[in-house]
């Protein structure tokens, strides 16, 4: 990599970190949302193109089915039309998503109480996204959106993180529809970056993935998954610019 680049997604990085520290303080859910803000700001929109937009809602698909609330999608912003709500908080069709990244404050498990185990959350609204229908050039089929999760901190025992979202992503598959990889991207700050790099053809084949230790003071787990993420979307958008799907796909 350039080193001039380098630095610059470095220094990016190093104010992120000072700033969710700064932020340690707030009640939860105004740390959850200024961790969200401070992501963008910091790590995503100094790197992506400027025809990929971001912004925190829905995603939905021409067939009537809707994601859950997603902290982040980043998306593109010519293959259709994007309802947005407002400036920041929008409803996305499936065919415009790149990727969309959940951002836990603390990564956590919970035996007795699913809505406090934070790993379990983001794996479910990962999930959401995998479950939705793509229009492709003649048919409809399982959209390839990257689905990545974030953590600032951790609860769960060091390099136990990983072991635990496969063991979650196997009970789920248990019980509901089918998602081979319904998290691509995994990273927790400061600790480890894991990242699918071939998903397998058939279901009985394990996906393959590829880990990256942090090393102290170097940031390099982060640096990692912001350059895997950058390169995907651009690809991925320019991928789909031959989409080109009809509005009244999704007025019918």
């Amino acid at each position: 990599m350039n080193k001039l680049y380098k630095e610059l997604i470095t220094s990016n990085i190093e104010k992120a970190l000072k700033d969710f520290k700064a932020s340690g303080n707030y009640h939860h859910s105004v740390l959850k949302g200024r961790a969200r803000e401070i992501f963008i700001t910091n790590l995503l929109k100094p790197f992506l193109q400027p025809e990929i937009g971001i912004c925190t809602g829905v995603v939905i698909d021409s067939l009537n089915n809707h994601s859950k609330q997603i902290d982040i999608i980043i998306y593109n912003k010519a293959v259709v039309p994007s309802f947005l709500l407002n400036e920041n908080e929008g409803v996305i069709p499936i065919e415009a998503v790149l990727a969309t990244i959940e951002v836990k404050s603390v990564l956590k498990v919970n035996k007795n109480d699913d809505k406090k185990d934070t790993l379990k959350q983001g794996i479910a609204n990962a999930r959401s996204i995998k479950v939705l229908q793509e229009m492709g050039i003649s048919k409809i089929r399982q959209n390839s959106a990257l689905c990545c999760l974030v953590a600032l901190e951790s609860e769960i025992a060091k390099g136990q993180e990983f072991d635990r979202l496969k063991k979650y992503v196997k009970e789920f598959n248990e019980t509901e529809e089918y998602v081979k990889v319904p998290v691509s991207d995994f990273l927790i700050i400061g600790n480890s970056f894991h990242q699918c790099v071939d998903a397998k053809d058939r279901k009985d084949e394990e996906p393959v993935f590829e880990s990256i230790m942090a090393v102290p003071k170097q940031n390099n787990e982060i640096v990692e998954f912001i350059i895997s993420l950058m390169n995907t979307c651009n690809l991925f958008s320019k991928q789909r610019d031959y989409l080109n799907v009809p509005l009244e796909c999704y007025l019918r």
